[in-house]
């Protein structure tokens, strides 16, 4: 069975449109259903550092604090 360079040429045009879009879809989902906010910041830091022997909890309170100064924060 024979394909003509059309039919090729379509088939091509098909695959790297795919090839394209999926990973542009996979982005723009991951980045529209993950936001991370305040309390998951402290949430994972104070998960990081739970076995620290220093004050990590509260340079986790500072950091996430400064990483999220424009929101208002209900635990300050």
């Amino acid at each position: 069975m024979k394909v003509n360079d059309n039919t090729r040429e379509k088939i091509f045009l098909i695959l790297t449109l795919t090839s394209l879009v999926t990973p542009t879809i996979i982005v723009l989902i991951s980045l529209l259903t993950f936001q991370e906010s305040f309390e998951s910041c402290l949430e994972d830091c104070r998960e990081k550092h739970q076995l620290s022997i220093d004050n990590s909890w509260t340079a986790c309170d500072e950091r996430c604090h400064l990483k999220f100064k424009g929101e208002d924060n209900e635990s300050r």
